[in-house]
């Protein structure tokens, strides 16, 4: 007979694989990127460049927030707050440049954009293998929760089974 998967390990299981699976999609559009194969042209570049730099501004606040709430790091991980802040320290310069001045050739786009691909394949990698043995608390609590919830309904079930038995 098989043997069933508790709760904490289903879900290290999901997240881990969740993160692989963003792993291996980041890295598909990083090497598709550098090569030329998804052409970079003026309007994904001006599009890429609003959402990065606001995607950007709101990680930095993010991780300051990370940073200063003891609640926020009870449930987060240091790890994954850390690993990927230099990304939006990277973009939100080099896209303030192109909105002022202008003053990056879209020749070097492929390369930065498939540069921070790749580096954010790297970090989901390693984040996906460091969870899996060291899951975040808030998978934990969730798994003591649902375990609570299974032996309260164990127990119900039990003194259902007993009241039937009394009664007959």
């Amino acid at each position: 007979m098989k043997k069933k998967l508790d709760d904490l390990t289903k879900a290290k299981i999901i997240y881990s694989g969740e993160l692989g699976l963003f792993a291996i999609v980041f890295l598909v559009l990083g090497l598709l990127t550098m090569f030329g194969v998804i052409a970079v042209t003026e309007r994904r570049i001006t599009v890429l460049t609003y959402i990065t730099l606001v995607g950007g501004i709101l990680a930095i606040a993010n991780t300051i927030w990370f940073f200063v709430s003891k609640k926020k790091q009870k449930k987060g991980s240091w790890l994954d707050t850390l690993l990927l802040f230099p990304v939006p320290l990277m973009m939100v310069p080099v896209d303030l440049i192109h909105l002022i001045a202008n003053g990056i050739p879209n020749e070097a786009y492929p390369y930065i954009i498939g540069g921070t691909f790749l580096y954010i394949t790297v970090i989901y990698t390693i984040e996906a293998i460091y969870h899996y043995f060291n899951p975040l608390p808030l998978l934990i609590e969730a798994a003591e929760e649902d375990a609570k919830k299974e032996e309260k309904k164990e127990e119900a079930i039990e003194v259902t089974e007993t009241k039937e038995e009394t009664d007959k």
